[in-house]
């Protein structure tokens, strides 16, 4: 995307910093960005998408502060026809697949370390795994709230 297509769509969208943006792109987070820049970290986005997880591979060359990134929430494209009737409950969300990783037995004998330190990094990676679909369950909830109050101020598409 050229850089004065991009400072256009900021500019049409009327983005600045302290407004709530609804965003649905598919530029690798690369959009997310420029509107995250441009909020400073004051407002929030709720970012919609298809697919498993948001796509924000742009992100990581940007090299945001944690404060801004709190701002930013995800919810799935196909959960949009259902917001109005989702409850303020998290649990009523639905879940979609969720492929759980089954956790190893522990073995403790001598002649299975090597056996036992595979298994202990497996159990580190669900561990590390779960806390992501924790941490995007919650995410989920936080946009669907905020797009039920309709306290956006923007949406861009």
């Amino acid at each position: 995307m050229r850089m004065d297509t991009l400072s256009q769509i900021l500019s049409y969208a009327n983005v600045m910093s302290g407004i709530n943006v609804m965003l649905v792109e598919t530029c690798q987070g690369l959009l997310l960005g420029a509107i995250i820049d441009r909020l400073a970290g004051s407002g929030q986005v709720v970012q919609f998408y298809s697919g498993q997880a948001p796509p924000r591979q742009a992100l990581e060359y940007y090299s945001f502060a944690k404060d801004y990134m709190s701002n930013v929430f995800a919810v799935p494209l196909s959960l949009v026809s259902i917001i109005d009737k989702v409850n303020d409950e998290p649990d009523e969300l639905p879940t979609g697949n969720r492929n759980e990783t089954p956790k190893f037995d522990q073995a403790t004998t001598n002649k299975d370390e090597a056996k036992l330190d595979l298994q202990e990094s497996s159990d580190s990676a669900v561990s590390k795994s779960s806390l992501r679909q924790t941490q995007r369950e919650k995410e989920k909830h936080q946009a669907i709230q905020l797009v039920k109050a309709k306290q956006m101020d923007t949406f861009v598409f």
